[in-house]
């Protein structure tokens, strides 16, 4: 078995009209070359091709997982998909209702408001968008300007590769331009509410300015994120969930190809000024450091991420298409295994985390808001 991913550098921040390269990159799956939507679909089945398309803020993933001798037509297809989309205006229609339906979704999902107005306050340009796009610019979409959108964008790219080969796939692509990374300072800083009757719980996110991929300093960040939020005994799960028992599991992590720091928890409603009051608390106390025993605990759930990333095809592919999309070596992360971090090098690098800097998000009813937080509606 093999998988595949051809990365297409770009991604929603290029795109000039909310949702145009997510509608775009949709269309690659609905006819490519001599096939129509049903055909191509009935080819995949048939062969028992596995084929997605998906659409982040820096590039365009095709992916494809299929039997060793499947290779040559699973490439064949996926060539059709880089160079021979069809954008037929019928399947357009379908793919913009499916999209328009998707929003409206998304916009009764407080996780998914959460994530896309700390967006909005955070990122600048094109990223500020809803990842699916708006309402408005979904339904302006029309199959030229879509063509347009993945013809200005497939003009580069790379491929990666795993599992059983004899040869790598045939796939030419023009020399990969670098993949941009976006500015990791926050647009609007600042304490914001969105406000949700009745809701049972609140959804806090918090993004903060963090290390891009490239930063010499990303790992023993990411061994800081890890002992304050990336486990399930790290500091701040352990204070939100086990001791205050505010939330089933509080999260933060790195996007080193967005170069920030996120965090994220669902908690009781009737807590949510506290759990945000412990939550800025910690994170100014984290600036003093961890102890040796939660960098150890960090280092080990590294190493098991790391192994556990490359015992699998698909995840061995998307390991090293991570890497890509960060800018680094596909030895990273034998250099990073090879190179234990040092608590110092660690605790410097937690010294500059910054809440102040950040944009925090409270999606709760406004019973349990605080009166500091700026009130926003989805879509700001």
């Amino acid at each position: 078995m093999t998988s595949v991913q051809i990365l297409i550098p770009g991604g929603r921040q290029e795109e000039t009209t909310p949702g145009l390269t997510q509608l775009s990159d949709r269309l690659l799956l609905r006819g490519a070359g001599s096939r129509g939507s049903t055909a191509l679909a009935l080819e995949l089945e048939q062969r028992a091709i596995s084929m997605s398309v998906s659409t982040g803020p820096i590039s365009t993933a095709i992916r494809f997982d299929c039997h060793r001798r499947q290779l040559p037509v699973a490439t064949e297809l996926a060539l059709d998909l880089l160079h021979r989309p069809r954008f037929e205006p019928a399947e357009v229609e379908k793919a913009r209702k499916l999209t328009l339906g998707d929003i409206a979704q998304a916009e009764d999902q407080p996780e998914a408001v959460a994530r896309h107005v700390a967006d909005g306050l955070f990122m600048r340009g094109a990223l500020r968008h809803p990842a699916l796009g708006t309402r408005e610019g979904v339904s302006s979409l029309h199959a030229e300007a879509l063509r347009r959108s993945w013809e200005t964008r497939r003009r580069g790219g790379l491929v990666v590769a795993a599992g059983d080969l004899e040869a790598p796939p045939d796939i030419e692509l023009p020399p990969d331009k670098p993949m941009p990374l976006p500015a990791a300072t926050a647009a609007r800083p600042g304490l914001y509410r969105v406000d949700k009757e009745s809701a049972p719980q609140s959804v806090i996110r918090l993004l903060m300015p963090g290390w891009s991929g490239q930063a010499p300093e990303l790992a023993p960040a990411r061994l800081g994120a890890l002992a304050l939020g990336g486990t399930f005994t790290s500091r701040l799960n352990t204070i939100l969930r086990e001791e205050k028992g505010w939330t089933y599991g509080a999260r933060l992590w790195l996007e080193p190809s967005l170069g920030r720091v996120v965090f994220q928890a669902n908690v009781v409603a009737e807590h949510t000024r506290e759990a945000v009051d412990v939550l800025m608390e910690q994170l100014i106390l984290a600036r003093e450091g961890i102890t040796e025993t939660e960098l150890q605990k960090a280092q080990s759930a590294r190493c098991t991420s790391i192994v556990s990333a490359l015992q699998s095809r698909a995840r061995t592919a998307e390991a090293f298409a991570q890497l890509a999309r960060q800018g680094l070596s596909p030895k990273a992360l034998a250099h990073e295994l090879a190179t234990p971090c040092t608590r110092e090098q660690v605790n410097s690098e937690l010294a500059r985390l910054d809440p102040d800097q950040g944009v925090l998000v409270v999606v709760c009813d406004p019973t349990w808001a605080a009166d500091a937080w700026t009130p926003v509606r989805t879509g700001t």
